[in-house]
């Protein structure tokens, strides 16, 4: 399903952040361009954050935003922001990361299997660092799409 969601629009690089506010907005802008998501989803996944601490840190370098489907999103739909150094979602060592994947869900069914995936890939260290170090979209996607195979 991963295949039939995802292209090179939305996969971004940048190689450093000053806050996790500035890599949710710039992880999220492909999502808002592709009118899958409102700013208003945006701002919920922000202010949940600061309310609930970073409840999408999955692991090491990994985090998945997302908030309610009513907040602003459209349909479906998954971006990526893969940075070169780490941005901190709080002073635990265990919420630094590097990889941003925001998750547009449009209600608690649809995207489980896309998440499935996600999650069968994410679950190997080795797969997450070949991620974070690939050397273009193309290149990212071919490896996610790999992993999945």
């Amino acid at each position: 399903m991963l295949d039939q969601i995802l292209n090179t629009q939305l996969i971004q690089f940048k190689d450093q952040l000053n806050t996790w506010e500035e890599a949710i907005q710039l992880a999220a802008a492909p999502l808002i361009e592709n009118d899958s998501i409102e700013q208003t989803y945006v701002d919920k996944i922000i202010s949940n954050t600061k309310e609930l601490g970073p409840y999408y840190v999955l692991g090491p370098n990994i985090a998945l935003p997302h908030a309610r489907p009513e907040f602003g999103v459209k349909q479906m739909g998954l971006s990526f922001l893969v940075m070169k150094e780490p941005v901190w979602f709080s002073d635990k060592d265990h919420h630094k990361v590097q990889l941003i994947i925001v998750l547009a869900a449009v209600d608690n069914q649809s995207h489980l299997e896309a998440l499935s995936e996600l999650a069968a890939v994410l679950g190997e260290e080795l797969n997450v660092k070949q991620l974070i170090h690939s050397k273009s979209k193309d290149d990212f996607l071919e490896q996610l799409f790999s992993f999945i195979q």
